[in-house]
């Protein structure tokens, strides 16, 4: 989880567009939004968000009405915990096979694994 979470610091630090950009009207690319959300991306996002402890039950987030308005068909989310990494893949199934989560998820979770040195090769 160390390696996970360090790979996520390194990726917030070289950013090239920060998270608030990418979530409102672009500026730094004179895009329109529908061009930014058909494109994809990496967004992380720093802020903890405290767990709802519920004996027996996981819980996490859900912001209303924003949860359902996303156009994207396809988000993965790295969220950081305490001492634990929350990797989350979200799909729109109207637009995108089922079986592209555990594709996308499988392949993110690799990419945060390899850690920060694989992240410095790629640039």
């Amino acid at each position: 989880m160390r390696a996970l979470q360090q790979t996520a610091d390194e990726l917030m630090a070289a950013q090239d567009v920060s998270f608030l950009e990418m979530v409102t009207d672009d500026p730094v690319l004179d895009l329109p939004r529908e061009v930014i959300n058909s494109l994809p991306s990496f967004a992380y996002q720093d802020n903890l968000v405290l767990p709802l402890d519920l004996p027996g039950c996981r819980t996490e987030e859900v912001v209303e009405p924003y949860a359902r308005e996303w156009s994207g068909a396809c988000v993965a989310e790295v969220l950081p915990g305490d001492e634990s990494v929350l990797l989350r893949v979200t799909i729109r199934t109207d637009l995108v096979p089922a079986p592209a989560a555990e594709i996308l998820a499988t392949g993110m979770l690799r990419f945060l694994e390899a850690g920060p040195e694989a992240v410095s090769d790629t640039r």
